[in-house]
């Protein structure tokens, strides 16, 4: 599933980008989300570590798993 929110950051589609955002919306208010070091996928197409956010519950970084069209949030929030 996060290869998919992967592949949508790179190449977006309004309809994901909306879609992203409502989820960046409710991930942002839940306690679950967690900022850190978190290997990320740069435009670039290189691998780095960055700091970011990610889930607490699943591990998966924001920016990619709110892009994932089957991701489903572990706590059922979106």
């Amino acid at each position: 599933d996060i290869l998919n929110g992967w592949e949508n950051y790179f190449i977006p589609n309004p309809t994901t980008e909306e879609e992203a955002r409502k989820r960046a919306e409710i991930c942002l208010s839940c306690p679950s989300l967690k900022k850190g070091k978190i290997l990320a996928f740069l435009k670039d197409k290189t691998i780095t570590e960055i700091t970011g956010t990610y889930c607490g519950e699943c591990g998966c970084p924001s920016v990619a798993g709110v892009r994932s069209k089957d991701k489903k949030c572990d706590l059922e929030k979106w």
